[in-house]
């Protein structure tokens, strides 16, 4: 089985994911470019500061909030609403199919990580003084934000997997991201202690010192490589493996219901 080209295939034939990909595209660059524009204008960053401030905006803003999740959970979510996931397991298999929605989240990674290179572009062209960035800026934000993309993509897969539901999928995601944000804060305060841990907090130690976003920390993760990120790997083996299988063990709904 193609997994490529079957994911493909699909993205290209639903009309919806057109018109959310044109407001992706569209909404992501614009949103950076201001946001990071008026932190330099109220002196928030300095000129230094600026690139570091657009990478950092715009890998959290799609990570963390409404964009990339919304691809995952609405793109495989869709799909056990409306019977497809049946439809592909009774004519392939429960492992084709797994392997497809993996497939599916490194293609919406790439898409994002290639997207956020073109918006640091742009913010860079757009910015109220003469910038300069080497091309080692974009090879660590590639590599940062493809990673950190890859880990909340499978992250939402576990979700939605487990849900089998868009709108439960949903809540439970930024259920699950408040509370590790909580967590981390209320332990650090009442315990000093930092539980960098939490499935969020460990991705974000990718492109964020000690994976507290609290503070607009961004950094190159290949001069100051942070040991513990090496948990993040096994952390999502884990994950990955959770939900293959809780999927090959529970029942598909009845195409009836």
């Amino acid at each position: 089985m193609n997994y490529l080209g079957f994911e493909w295939h699909k993205l290209k034939s639903r009309k919806w994911i057109l018109v959310l990909a044109g407001v992706t595209i569209l909404a992501l660059p614009i949103v950076i470019r201001i946001l990071t524009n008026l932190s330099y204008l109220d002196e928030e960053i300095s000129q230094g500061q600026f690139m570091e401030s657009a990478a950092y905006g715009f890998i959290t803003y799609s990570s963390f909030y409404i964009f990339l999740p919304l691809w995952i959970i609405v793109g495989i979510g869709i799909e056990f609403n409306n019977g497809h996931v049946n439809l592909v397991v009774f004519n392939t298999s429960y492992n084709s199919y797994f392997k497809s929605k993996f497939i599916y989240c490194l293609l919406i990674s790439l898409a994002f990580c290639f997207l956020g290179a073109i918006t640091i572009v742009i913010v860079q062209l757009s910015a109220p003084f003469d910038v300069e960035s080497s091309l080692n800026f974009y090879g660590v934000f590639i590599f940062q934000s493809f990673f950190t993309f890859l880990s909340i993509s499978l992250l939402a897969m576990f979700i939605t997997f487990i849900a089998r539901n868009i709108a439960i999928a949903f809540v439970t995601y930024f259920l699950l991201l408040f509370a590790d944000g909580m967590t981390f804060m209320i332990v650090r305060k009442l315990y000093d202690n930092e539980l960098f841990y939490l499935p969020f907090h460990i991705t974000n130690i990718l492109y964020v010192k000690g994976g507290d976003k609290t503070v607009d920390n961004y950094y190159n993760f290949f001069q100051e490589p942070d040991s513990r990120a090496i948990i993040l790997p096994f952390f999502l083996i884990i994950i990955l493996s959770i939900t293959y299988w809780d999927f090959t063990r529970r029942e598909l709904k009845l195409l009836s219901d």
